[in-house]
Formats: structure tokens, C-alpha cells, sequence
């Protein structure tokens, strides 16, 4: 007779259940076990094995480590799209010759896969998660690709979702979270030696806001000169930078015996900006001071002298990312890894040997 009531008990628990999944999102995760028999006021074995029964007719499906999610697999591979989720600073900057190139590359590795592709642009704030749960929802995505700044409270959410996702050109300390990104500290600690190397020791920093890639490029230059016993002076630093603003203030600086003889900048239109703005003032590139950027962009060889860089394979970026997204689409078990891109000294004509008695 305990028997009788007992399953009784279970299949109007997995009615309850199943009513309570019918109301949610495809891709929602549902509360723990011991949550639900807590709720319901039952075992925790009625309601594993409710869930159990609703697993195996496929209305529900478990990810290891992570929860039970609601989902018809067979309606997510059949739709054959995925998301590529813009940032707010990828969408301002639509013709960025960076984002250009590795949208390319994202391209061409979702045609290889016959897939195909929607845009969700994100303004990085709290409604980042309304608006990725839409998304996901509308179009039956089966998986997204984040480039760009996008709000991190979206991206914890997104980590309680079935949909897997790769985060494109932004290292994320979560763990059991997957991105491409750029070795950045790596990157700029040897851009910064290529100067020492040259006989310089009195290097500056330039850079706008400091976001993550930037702020990894700054430190890839303290650690550089740390290394060499160098002194990375703050009044040689120039954070938040736009020439029309601080020109004055880095001329100033730039002009005297004591400044810089090199300046280290975030990415090559920073340096092509500060470069042209003391080149106008009378100071000469790199006979009177050196200039260097990072990720080889257009704007590295239309200035004059060209600049020296860190290249990245910003297509390879891009392709690298959508192939590790339709990875996690076909073993949604895999583990998530995280993967930076080398980068590649490439020497040009803005620096020299250092003219200023150092």
C-alpha cells in the first residue's frame, strides 16, 4: 500500500513539475532538487525521480556539474543559428578595422558548419539579460558568441542557461566560462622590451579608459620594466588619453630632458594619434622620441613614419571562437577552456635608439 502511495505521490509531483517547466524559457534552469522537495513539501527521491521520468521524455535534460534545464534538443538542432552578441563598443565603432577582421573570421567558420547567423546588439547594463533571454528564445539559438563589452551580470546569467556561449576578445576570470582573448600581458611585456633593447629606460604609457585588454597591456609594461630595474614613473603614465584633451599636458612632458624618450601605447590608434600630435608640435619620430602600438591595424601603416606593433590574427580570433562554440553545441559536456592568441612583434619605422642623454 506504501508503495502505491508512494509513486502516486510521484506523478503529481511530475505533474506540478512538468506545468512549472511548460511556463519557462527553453535553456532555464530548474531549481535544485532539494529546493523543489522543499517547496513541495516532499522526499528528495519523489522528486528525483519525477524529474527523472521528465528527463527521459525529453522535457528536461541534465548538465553535469551545472543543474537540470528545460529544453526539446531536437527543436534546438534543428534550427542551425547561432548569436553573435555585439557589445556596445563593437556596434559605435561598426567600421573598426580590429572587429572587421574577426567578424570575418567568425563568418567563415559558420558557413564551414552550414549554420547561420542573427545579431543582438547589447548596451552593457542590467538589461543585457532581458534582452540575451529574448534572443535566445525568438530565434532558438542554439548557442552565442559575446564581442565586446557586455554586461557581466549577463554573462553569470548566461553560466545557468543550456546554451552554451564564447566570449570573443575579452579575458573573463569566471571560471567554467570559455573565451578566445589576446595575450596581452605577454604581448606588451615584449613590445616594451624591443624599446629596452634599443637603450631606452625612460618609457611612457598611453592609454584610454582601462578596460581589461588595456589594463593587461599596462601591466605587461611595469612587469617589463621591473624586470629590467626600470622605475615605471606615474607621471610618465597617461591614462584616459585623447590628444585634444591631455596634447598639451603630453608635449609638455614629452619635450623636456628629463621625459620619455618611447612611449608604449594600448593599440595603434592611440599612437597614431599622440604621434601626429607632437610631430606638429616640431618633435621628430623616432629621432627625437619613440612610438609603438598594439593589434597592427590600418591606422599603423597610414601614418607616417609606420609604426611598430604587436600583430594579432584577429580573423584566426574570430574563427577560433565560433569553432569552439559548435564544439560545445555538439558535446555540450566538453569542458570550457579559455585561449589566448599570440602575438607577433612586427618592426617598422618609429623607433630608433634613444637621441636624449639618458
Amino acid at each position: 500500500m506504501e508503495k502505491v502511495r508512494q509513486i502516486t505521490k510521484c506523478t503529481q509531483i511530475k505533474s506540478v513539475i512538468e506545468e512549472r517547466i511548460n511556463g519557462m524559457a527553453p535553456g532555464e534552469m530548474l531549481p535544485s532538487g532539494p529546493k523543489l522537495a522543499a517547496e513541495y513539501g516532499v522526499s528528495r527521491f519523489t522528486v528525483s525521480r519525477a524529474i527523472a521520468e521528465l528527463e527521459a521524455e525529453g522535457k528536461l535534460f541534465r548538465k553535469q556539474g551545472s543543474g537540470t534545464y528545460v529544453q526539446e534538443r531536437e527543436s534546438k538542432k534543428k534550427s542551425g543559428r547561432i548569436g553573435l552578441v555585439m557589445g556596445k563598443s563593437v556596434a559605435i565603432e561598426a567600421n573598426n578595422f580590429f572587429y572587421n577582421q574577426v567578424f570575418q573570421g567568425i563568418e567563415s567558420a559558420i558557413s564551414a558548419n552550414a549554420y547561420s547567423m542573427v545579431l543582438v546588439k547589447a548596451d552593457d547594463n542590467e538589461g543585457d539579460i532581458e534582452t540575451l533571454r529574448q534572443a535566445i528564445i525568438k530565434d532558438e539559438l542554439e548557442g552565442l558568441l559575446l564581442m565586446g563589452r557586455v554586461n557581466l551580470s549577463a554573462i553569470e546569467a548566461l553560466m545557468n542557461k543550456a546554451e552554451p556561449f564564447v566570449i570573443v576578445d575579452r579575458n573573463i576570470a569566471f571560471n567554467g566560462v570559455a573565451s578566445v582573448g589576446t595575450a596581452n600581458v605577454e604581448g606588451a611585456k615584449k613590445i616594451t622590451e624591443h624599446l629596452i633593447k634599443l637603450g631606452h629606460r625612460k618609457i611612457g604609457f598611453i592609454t584610454s579608459v582601462l578596460h581589461t585588454s588595456f589594463s593587461e597591456r599596462l601591466e605587461g609594461y611595469r612587469m617589463a620594466l621591473e624586470e629590467a630595474g626600470i622605475e615605471a614613473k606615474k607621471e610618465f603614465i597617461f591614462t584616459n588619453f585623447e590628444s585634444y584633451r591631455n596634447g598639451d599636458d603630453l608635449l609638455d612632458i614629452a619635450g623636456r630632458t628629463y621625459g620619455p624618450t618611447a612611449f608604449v601605447c594600448a593599440n595603434d590608434g592611440m599612437a597614431a594619434d599622440a604621434m601626429s600630435f607632437l610631430m606638429k608640435e616640431g618633435l621628430r619620430v623616432p629621432e627625437d622620441i619613440s612610438f609603438v602600438g598594439f593589434d597592427d591595424e590600418a591606422a599603423s601603416t597610414r601614418v607616417c613614419p609606420q609604426l611598430t606593433t604587436m600583430r594579432i590574427d584577429k580573423e584566426g580570433m574570430g574563427r577560433k571562437a565560433a569553432e569552439m562554440l559548435f564544439e560545445y553545441i555538439r558535446e555540450p559536456e566538453r569542458e570550457r577552456r579559455k585561449l589566448y592568441m599570440e602575438t607577433e612583434l612586427i618592426l617598422r619605422d618609429s623607433t630608433a635608439e634613444p637621441s636624449k642623454e639618458e
